[in-house]
């Protein structure tokens, strides 16, 4: 497998060196969430350690394999990238809607009268968020999770949220921090998301973090899915595109000479 440009060997050869760099610091980040939220829950650790340890070592072997399959021009590997890759575009693409659909569902929450959602996505992130509430801020008087009255029809998701959380969820929520009303509150406190056992401030910061934070990542996957998609096109083009032969220069034969020399005679 010959050269085919090197414009789209030095694009992938960059784009997979940041993969790795992407993929070593998650691994290092999960290490430190590991010693810092050391002693947590099990559903604390998993999403906070195991989630992007997986998914740095993932980036790490994904760049390694874009690397020296472009380096070396083997098929094989340019192959697997392609496949992997486009596996990973479509994981982003999701990953990045369903993050701008839980930002739309936290902003309504907050901006809405929750007695009159009946969007069962919005109601959803409604139950998650008056689950929090009543676990986290449990110092107060716990609210019905529509605010004034109970949403029958997802009082089941509310009930299994209820009894999912625990301490450790709300500790890591206390340690978080959102932008509201041009202070930077915690995102569970007396001063901050339980407002004194008013709820719609708490949801009202829910949705400043959630703009603050997911709106940025969101954008990030889907930058990352572009990069990928042009890297994945790239590819194919190595592999599929017939290869150009150079051109070579071939001296002539010494009985071409004698009969060039002859033919002048």
């Amino acid at each position: 497998m010959v050269s085919r440009g090197r414009c789209m060997k030095i694009y992938l050869v960059v784009i997979n060196f940041f993969l790795i760099l992407g993929g070593l610091g998650l691994c290092g980040i999960a290490i430190w969430m590991a010693v810092e939220h050391k002693g947590y829950g099990e559903m604390i650790s998993g999403a906070l350690v195991w989630a992007p340890m997986g998914v740095g070592i993932g980036l790490t072997l994904l760049g390694l394999m874009g690397c020296f399959g472009t380096i070396f021009e083997n098929r094989c590997l340019v192959f697997m990238y392609i496949l992997v890759t486009s596996i990973l575009l479509v994981l982003c693409i999701c990953a990045g809607i369903f993050l701008i659909i839980q930002v739309n569902g936290l902003e309504k929450v907050a901006t809405e009268d929750p007695t009159k959602i009946t969007d069962s996505t919005v109601l959803d992130v409604l139950a998650y968020e008056s689950a929090i509430f009543n676990v986290c801020c449990s110092q107060y008087p716990a609210v019905p999770m529509c605010g004034s009255s109970p949403c029958y029809p997802q009082s089941y998701v509310y009930q299994s949220y209820f009894e999912q959380l625990d301490p450790d969820f709300c500790s890591v929520l206390s340690g978080l921090y959102a932008v509201y009303e041009g202070e930077s509150v915690p995102l569970v406190g007396d001063n901050g998301g339980c407002g004194y056992g008013d709820a719609s401030t708490f949801f009202s910061v829910m949705a400043a973090y959630a703009h603050q934070s997911l709106v940025p990542g969101a954008t990030i996957i889907l930058a990352l899915a572009m990069s990928l998609l042009v890297g994945m096109v790239f590819g194919c083009f190595m592999i599929f595109l017939p290869a150009r032969k150079s051109a070579t220069y071939t001296p002539p034969m010494e009985e071409d000479v004698e009969l060039t020399s002859l033919t002048i005679n």
